[in-house]
């Protein structure tokens, strides 16, 4: 078996977009997709379970070559113990999303309390309001 040493940045940045996408093949699957408008996609086609499947790990030249062979061989070591690498990503990102709308809830929540309590103390509504929309916008929320 002939061992390849991959695609250089060189190749990377030389490949120009074509009337048709094409690949350039980096190894064990991962290739850059290139497409008819310019973009260039990190790709890696493998199987699970007898079905074809294919993921992305992002964009050249925000993830670099050395990038996407780090999340490559990490894909590859969940496909090896038996775990569907694109099921684990999905999880993950849903897990993420969970976490990140509990900690928007708890400062949603916080931030109710605290008003409550300003009224509570006999501040003047109008006063909370205005101030609150002034720092609605450094918040941008």
């Amino acid at each position: 078996m002939k061992k390849t040493h991959g695609i250089s940045n060189l190749k990377c940045i030389e490949a120009v977009p074509r009337s048709m996408p094409y690949h350039v093949v980096d190894r064990g699957g991962l290739y850059l997709l290139v497409t008819p408008a310019g973009g260039k996609l990190w790709r890696w086609r493998y199987r699970f379970e007898g079905k074809e499947k294919q993921m992305a790990f992002g964009k050249y030249p925000d993830i670099s070559i050395a990038q996407a062979r780090v999340l490559h061989a990490k894909a590859r070591m969940l496909l090896a113990t038996g775990i569907d690498p694109m099921t684990e990503k999905k999880n993950a990102k849903q897990q993420s999303k969970m976490k990140r709308s509990k900690e928007e809830f708890a400062v949603r929540t916080a931030f109710t309390e605290f008003i409550q309590g300003l009224l509570a103390s006999g501040f003047d509504p109008i006063l909370i309001n205005k101030e609150i929309g002034k720092r609605r916008k450094l918040c941008q929320w």
